[in-house]
């Protein structure tokens, strides 16, 4: 269930982008919020749920989505902010990936 919720999420995520730059809209731009929100909900997504090693790939004992949005939200110039940061650890935590 929360992966299909997940994938809906990134969807969502990228009509949002796609509406802001047709339009010019920043009302429905992407925030820190959003991304931050995304990330935190990586670690929830099963393995079993997993179609393809894509955007989407991420998920129990594997954080890889939650650093490809990071790497994302830089590009696109939002700046991530601790409740990011501390996002992104509690994905790490979870998945039991405390390497990295």
């Amino acid at each position: 269930k929360v992966a299909e919720e997940l994938g809906e999420a990134l969807e969502v995520l990228q009509l949002m982008k796609h509406h802001a730059s047709k339009t010019g809209e920043n009302s429905v731009v992407p925030d820190a919020m959003t991304y931050t929100i995304l990330i935190g909900t990586c670690a929830r997504k099963s393995k079993q749920q997993q179609q393809s090693r894509d955007i989407r790939s991420g998920g129990e004992r594997d954080p890889d989505m939650a650093f490809s949005l990071l790497d994302r939200m830089i590009y696109d110039g939002i700046k991530p902010n601790g409740v990011t940061y501390c996002a992104l650890i509690d994905v790490c935590s979870r998945c039991r990936r405390v390497d990295l």
